[in-house]
């Protein structure tokens, strides 16, 4: 188990800032869970700060999927993609995407200023 850091930002259609957020996980097992938290906790801001429609990027192509699957996710991780979509079912319109690794600089760098 080691220490890692999560960062996100949410931008409205425009490209404005709508909130940013960023801190330290202390006992995480790896990569996916560091970003499952990350997502988890965009998606909480999200129910609460966003009214419109939601494009939810990710970096990860093994999380996007997982997040989209359309049967139980049997991994090590199930219980935490299970917590996340229900998240997301809580958000009337959203779409997940994955992005690729220098499109999400941003959320990169408040992740490695928190650590």
């Amino acid at each position: 188990m080691g220490q890692a850091g999560i960062g996100l930002i949410a931008r409205d259609s425009q490209g404005q800032v709508i909130f940013s957020s960023g801190r330290v996980l202390f006992h995480c097992k790896d990569a996916e869970e560091a970003e499952l938290l990350a997502c988890r906790e965009g998606l909480n801001l999200a129910i609460q700060w966003v009214a419109a429609p939601v494009i939810f990027e990710t970096d990860s192509l093994l999380v996007s999927n997982m997040l989209k699957a359309m049967f139980g996710d049997r991994s090590s991780k199930a219980m935490m993609v299970r917590h996340v979509n229900d998240l997301i079912n809580k958000l009337r319109e959203i779409e997940i995407l994955h992005c690729k690794r220098d499109q999400n600089k941003v959320s990169h760098l408040i992740a490695r200023r928190r650590v």
